[in-house]
């Protein structure tokens, strides 16, 4: 799982809308910033699937963002979407994995900040 979640930083740290919105402030885990705006990723419960032959893991991911305003969350999640959706991560020891969305939520208050939620799904099937 290391592999996997280093794939994701990776990814985010290439030139994209998603990591300038943010600038640069994508932690895993927790919320290492009180700068707005900012995002946090974390694993979700996996499924083992697969038969006896071949290990395949259904691995899912949470992307949260934070912001001072409702409309920049919704330009988070947007970029976000845009960046992870349907990407293709290199994860040592695993076949190539895509990524496809499993579900987003609309931005809502938490305190004096804006947040959004949006999860992501793949396999991680090993070979």
């Amino acid at each position: 799982m290391k592999e996997f979640f280093k794939s994701i930083q990776t990814l985010f740290e290439t030139t994209n809308a998603f990591n300038t919105a943010l600038d640069g402030q994508f932690y895993f885990g927790i919320d290492e910033s009180s700068e707005y705006p900012y995002g946090v990723y974390f694993g979700m419960p996996g499924i083992p699937e697969g038969d006896w032959e071949t290990d395949i893991d259904n691995v899912s991911f949470q992307v949260n963002c934070y912001s001072k305003t409702a409309n920049e969350a919704i330009d988070l999640l947007t970029k976000c979407r845009a960046l992870f959706d349907g990407a293709t991560l290199t994860v040592t020891g695993y076949q190539d994995l895509i990524l496809g969305i499993q579900m987003f939520t609309p931005p809502w208050r938490d305190g004096d900040r804006w947040a959004i939620s949006v999860e992501f799904q793949t396999y991680l099937i090993e070979g």
